[in-house]
């Protein structure tokens, strides 16, 4: 085992996640975290492809470095925000996000001209 703290890497997002203190956010302390959601945020972490997590009913973010590129001027203020108040220019979409995946559903594109509708599947 590592004697390194969680998550193990991670580039720059790792190391936010290691400075942040998480007791009063959503997730509470890290050693409190579940090892789903600690496994799902380090093969994130990982990934060259620009992913966010919502986590839990407020949807609280957690996302890679390539995802900070879309973030822009918000990260870092954005990482680890509730996503309601982190992207308020698109509430609705994100709540209809959040409904789906809470139900259980997943989200798919639809062959429509707007490449940012979804539907339930």
């Amino acid at each position: 085992m590592s004697d390194e703290p969680f998550p193990f890497g991670g580039g720059e997002n790792g190391a936010l996640i290691r400075a942040l203190d998480w007791s009063n956010s959503g997730l509470g302390p890290i050693p409190e975290w579940p090892e789903s959601l600690k496994t799902t945020v380090s093969v994130l972490l990982r990934s060259p492809v620009p992913i966010v997590l919502l986590w839990g009913p407020d949807g609280i973010m957690i996302y890679n470095d390539a995802y900070s590129i879309f973030a822009g001027g918000r990260h870092p203020l954005l990482f680890g925000s509730k996503v309601r108040e982190g992207w308020p220019e698109v509430a609705d979409f994100n709540d209809n996000v959040m409904k789906v995946g809470l139900s259980g559903g997943a989200l798919v594109p639809q062959p429509r001209t707007d490449p940012s509708s979804f539907r339930r599947s």
